[in-house]
């Protein structure tokens, strides 16, 4: 998995693209970290350009949702699209957040 981390006041998108598998669990928690500590409010991933995503990238997803609300903070998803979307609906992640 690849991200880019786009910082507008306070809101953050982070836009992932390639797969997001097992293999990335320590970079998405090394980003869990970074915006759960972060002053901004509202998180968006961006995921239009991600192609795949396993059981365990729905997991680190679902522990990061967690984690911001305990700290206040709004997290959603958009541009799930092909497997992604059907990943996360399968997953029933559309009933916990926000995903367009």
């Amino acid at each position: 998995m690849k991200h880019e981390r786009i910082d507008a006041g306070s809101n953050i998108e982070v836009r992932l693209s390639g797969t997001f598998t097992f293999d990335d669990q320590m970079i998405a928690r090394d980003l869990m970290r970074e915006l759960v500590a972060d002053e901004a409010t509202a998180i968006v991933y961006e995921v239009s350009n991600l192609t795949m995503i396993d059981s365990s990238g729905i997991g680190l997803i679902l522990m990061l949702h967690d984690r911001l609300k305990k700290a206040g903070k709004t997290f959603e998803i958009r541009g799930a699209n092909g497997a992604v979307d059907e990943a996360l609906r399968h997953a029933k992640i559309t009933e916990l957040m926000p995903v367009s």
